[in-house]
């Protein structure tokens, strides 16, 4: 009886020996994952030279999914133009036994396809497996285009969310939100003489009562 995985599980977990684009020998690293029209980015690694994510996607098969290729690529975040190519990685899904345990593997990064440039580009290590989703599971699954980010993270990631909500909190210090702050503090400061009374009103009462 053959076994008909619905998604494949992308685990990218580390890169050595990239070519550097960034300073000091280093790249803001990320890697894309796409399958036909299913595409997905990691998070960036700033001025890394042997970067780690440790993340992974679902990425929707096909039904006729030992067809086609997973490609991932990395590249250096460039802030004033066009990422930078890093490596290219194809994966032919035909050539994945299904029923295999997951495991991680180094793959070689080549150049862009059509181009036949030697030079090394480091290497990259990659787990899959692959899934069978439910239909309630599938309902919960959303299309994701270029710009999305629908990776997992692991515990070595979480640092970034940690830094993601301290850019969040800095909002305060907008003007919008200085504007609320002060009136915040502004009624604060006038209600403070009115819960005076109301506690001393409070303390009376209880005298009166021990009397």
């Amino acid at each position: 009886m053959s076994w008909n995985p619905t998604h494949v599980v992308v685990a990218v977990q580390r890169a050595k020996d990239l070519i550097s684009k960034g300073k000091n020998g280093t790249n803001d690293a990320f890697v894309t994952i796409a399958l036909n029209d299913n595409k997905f980015q990691t998070s960036i690694k700033d001025k890394a030279i042997d970067p780690e994510w440790y993340e992974e996607c679902d990425v929707p098969l096909p039904e006729d999914y030992n067809k086609h290729k997973l490609i991932l690529q990395i590249f250096h975040r460039n802030n004033l133009g066009i990422d930078e190519f890093l490596g290219y990685l194809e994966i032919i899904l035909q050539n994945v036994d299904v029923y295999d345990a997951p495991r991680s593997v180094w793959h070689p990064l080549l150049c862009k396809p059509g181009q036949n440039k030697t030079k090394p580009r480091g290497e990259i290590e990659v787990r899959l497996s692959f899934e069978v989703k439910k239909a309630k599971d599938l309902d919960s699954l959303s299309v994701t285009s270029a710009a999305s980010k629908r990776f997992k993270m692991s515990k070595k990631s979480i640092k970034h969310a940690a830094s993601a909500l301290g850019e969040g909190f800095s909002n305060i210090l907008t003007p919008y939100g200085l504007h609320y702050l002060t009136i915040y503090l502004a009624l604060c400061v006038l209600l403070s003489p009115l819960a005076l009374i109301y506690c001393s009103l409070l303390m009376s009462v209880s005298c009166l009562h021990c009397v």
